[in-house]
């Protein structure tokens, strides 16, 4: 069973405002790094997205497999992402800081802040999927009836702004929420009216809250 809650507008989100000083600019083609306990905060600290595998064991076929792997997908998404590579034999601190026991962990950070890990198939399919779910466009457009239904049915939970049309402050406002607090929430985007309709939405402009709920 759905159900879902209008929120008033306006809403107010706060950000703070940096003034950091980017150490190093990567070129556009240099999305891999090597990284150490000791260099990895500098190193991630002005970069919005880097996902991190870190490596243990003395099986060498199954390191070369996993690192092809995931330096494949690497090559998929460019400067969208940032991918590094760390040795956990060398570097057996932060190994113990994450209690990592598998020959392979895998982390995504922001900003040098962790704020995810991946436990799913180390194949560079499924870690490309992962790496694009995370980076690019915070929020999931509506151009189909059935992509609104899909996405709002396929979530346990969902925020969603309905605009008669894209652009303006709200839309841009709300890009940046999104962004913030992409990586513990799902967001979706509905800039037509016909397709609002549809979906029982005659005020604009409308954010949504979806929930799932299960009476069983």
């Amino acid at each position: 069973m759905l159900f879902w809650i209008i929120l008033l507008f306006p809403f107010a989100t706060s950000a703070k405002k940096t003034n950091r000083k980017i150490k190093k600019k990567p070129t556009l083609n240099d999305n891999i790094l090597y990284v150490t306990e000791q260099n990895m905060s500098i190193a991630f600290e002005d970069l919005p997205a880097v996902f991190l595998l870190v490596q243990i064991g003395t099986d060498k076929d199954g390191r070369f497999r996993t690192r092809a792997d995931f330096l494949a997908a690497a090559s998929n998404l460019g400067s969208r992402c940032y991918f590094a590579l760390m040795d956990g034999d060398r570097n057996q601190k932060f190994v113990r800081s994450t209690n990592q026991k598998d020959s392979k962990a895998y982390f995504f950070y922001r900003y040098g802040r962790l704020v995810g890990r991946y436990s799913g198939e180390p194949s560079t399919e499924e870690i490309t999927k992962f790496a694009m779910s995370r980076t690019g466009i915070a929020f999931t457009t509506f151009d189909e009836y059935t992509i609104a239904q899909d996405f709002i049915e396929s979530n346990d939970g969902c925020v969603v702004l309905y605009l008669e049309k894209t652009g303006g402050p709200l839309f841009e406002k709300y890009g940046k929420w999104a962004e913030a607090l992409r990586d513990n929430n799902t967001f979706g985007l509905c800039p037509d009216i016909d397709i609002a309709d549809q979906l029982d939405i005659d005020t604009f402009p409308s954010l949504v809250l979806y929930r799932q709920t299960d009476h069983s």
